[in-house]
């Protein structure tokens, strides 16, 4: 994913909001319904609550997700999800209410239904047996095939959103309520653009010596893209991880695909490239005792997107998406692994990796 809108933004933060002030956000959308358990989530950079509540239907489970006051965000996930759930058959959560603007609680927020299933967390990947993980992958596969197939975008860039504000309401789940910040028509000067910003970051890390290398191979492979134009636009997920989506730990079916803040409007084969680089762990694939099983993760992906769609994977212009989705891990990785508790080893390890991915995709 290009992390251009993460910048000055935080890795991880802390988690918990006090009772008195979820139950206040939950009024706004609920008032008939009264808080009785929370449970913070980790994970991003968003406050986010698993909530039990009594409802004059009876108790249910739900999930509380607000922006932190020294964040931003411009409230298009919740938009999204009424999309996608109105108009794919993707296992999307159900939202409940969006509040975009409160006086007293991290806002913008929204409340959804729970997701059904387990959530793993990306550095666990080597607790599931290999048959699992492609089952996951097949699954994923399917799904974005029918993503993919959604006719909601025509030029490339962020996917926003166009309605007003909300308080308290659901969104209303058409297609026009969605889409592209500062499009651009062309898809090849966009992704040089992100290439050339990660390269530009990466001149002032770690990575320095890699950037005179990489830097004319990417050009090369951008005028490739170019030449090998047109391209189509579509809704792209970009980050499945393990920790973004919940599954039936019966069958490996995805029961929920979670967290559509930075939706991307890019060709086909990005999100796959990209989906295939999260599910195998994201900077966590490059610490060295994790295990390396991203050909299954692959091939099964693949499969299931044949499955799911016109019968062909697209790999116009995959030689760049490779290379770009290491960039993007290179630029967030060290920090990454800082604030979920990496050794020293882990770290200097997964640099070395890097160091070695690159050159076997140069």
């Amino acid at each position: 994913m290009t992390d251009n809108r993460l910048r000055g933004m935080s890795i991880t933060i802390d988690h918990g909001l006090r009772c008195e002030t979820i139950a206040k956000a939950l009024r706004t959308i609920a008032p008939d319904w009264t808080l009785r358990e929370s449970d913070p989530l980790a994970g991003g950079y968003h406050h986010v609550h698993r909530l039990v509540v009594d409802t004059p239907a009876g108790e249910r489970e739900c999930v509380l997700k607000a922006t932190p006051d020294d964040e931003r965000s411009d409230g298009v996930e919740p938009r999204l999800l009424s999309v996608l759930a109105e108009r794919t058959s993707l296992p999307v959560p159900g939202v409940l209410g969006v509040v975009d603007d409160h006086g007293t609680v991290p806002s913008p927020y929204f409340v959804m239904d729970a997701a059904a299933g387990r959530v793993v967390d990306r550095t666990e990947a080597d607790r599931l047996s290999t048959p699992t993980l492609e089952a996951i992958s097949r699954s994923v596969g399917r799904h974005l095939a029918d993503l993919h197939r959604l006719d909601a975008v025509n030029e490339f860039g962020h996917v926003t959103h166009r309605t007003g504000p909300l308080d308290g309401n659901r969104p209303p789940g058409t297609i026009d309520s969605i889409g592209v910040a500062d499009p651009t028509p062309s898809w090849p000067p966009l992704v040089r653009e992100w290439t050339d910003d990660w390269l530009d970051r990466l001149a002032e890390s770690r990575f320095a010596d890699l950037v005179p290398e990489v830097r004319p191979v990417v050009d090369r492979k951008c005028n490739d893209l170019t030449e090998a134009g047109p391209f189509d636009s579509a809704i792209c997920h970009i980050d499945c991880s393990l920790d973004n989506l919940a599954f039936d730990p019966e069958d490996g079916s995805v029961t929920g695909l979670l967290d559509w803040e930075f939706t991307l409007a890019a060709p086909l084969a990005y999100d796959l490239a990209f989906v295939e680089g999260s599910l195998a762990g994201g900077p966590w694939w490059y610490v060295p005792d994790a295990s390396d099983r991203r050909t299954a993760i692959r091939d099964a992906l693949h499969e299931g997107y044949r499955d799911g769609g016109s019968g062909e994977v697209p790999r116009k212009g995959r030689d760049l998406y490779e290379l770009a989705t290491c960039l993007s891990s290179m630029t967030l990785f060290e920090d990454w692994l800082v604030s979920i508790g990496a050794t020293d080893e882990q770290i200097e390890g997964a640099a070395r990796r890097h160091h070695q991915r690159i050159w076997t995709l140069l």
